[in-house]
């Protein structure tokens, strides 16, 4: 499986260094520029702020185009590791699970998206986390566990709207879970208040 992320990230870099920024990429490094309230309403490029913020951490008018992408490559390839993680809970034999994991980390729609200078990857691995987190609670409960779920939840509509779409969908599971009585409605208050939290914009802002 290392293999895999090995060779997703080859191909992304070498996609990369070998295209110039286009399309949308073009829109979305001009609203880096804007700033967080009129990059948000730039045409084009109508994102929530966070992948902005952390591509513009590191790169100004003159940064190569690579560097704009790093972000998603490293994110894309780390996105492997954790799909790695979700299958060997779903697939028991390990050759189907690497037949899998190469198939999703190769297609050709992932590696078109992966790289491009875009919040697609930002939202990809996080939504991705959080599946894992769910995973991993229901093997056993903890702080920690529970905190990498909250937050990893509580990013996603910071990345991206459709980052709303996993949070509604956790509350078909909590609603299943809070049914078969494995979580209490106390809960799943919490949790559900603490992303909720988290994701509100402040004053500030």
């Amino acid at each position: 499986m290392a293999v895999v992320a090995l060779v997703t990230s080859a191909g992304l870099m070498f996609r990369a260094t070998t295209t110039g920024l286009f399309g949308d990429e073009l829109l979305f490094v001009r609203a880096i520029n804007l700033g967080v309230i009129e990059g948000l309403c730039s045409p084009g490029s109508s994102h929530p702020p966070l992948m902005r913020l952390i591509v513009g951490a590191f790169t100004d008018s003159a940064s190569p185009d690579w560097l704009f992408r790093l972000p998603s490559i490293v994110l894309s390839t780390l996105t492997v590791v954790v799909w790695s993680r979700v299958l060997t809970r779903l697939v028991l034999d390990t050759k189907t699970q690497c037949l899998l994991l190469a198939t999703l980390s190769l297609n050709p729609v992932w590696i078109n998206l992966a790289f491009q200078c875009l919040p697609y990857a930002a939202v990809t691995f996080f939504a991705s986390v959080h599946c894992l987190a769910w995973f991993r609670l229901v093997e056993k409960q903890s702080k920690a566990r529970w905190t990498i779920f909250v937050l990893s939840g509580a990013v996603l509509p910071w990345i991206h709207f459709f980052g709303i779409n996993a949070l509604l969908a956790d509350l078909f599971v909590w609603a299943f879970l809070w049914w078969k009585q494995q979580v209490p409605l106390r809960r799943i208050v919490t949790v559900n208040a603490a992303c909720l939290l988290y994701t509100s914009p402040s004053p500030r802002d």
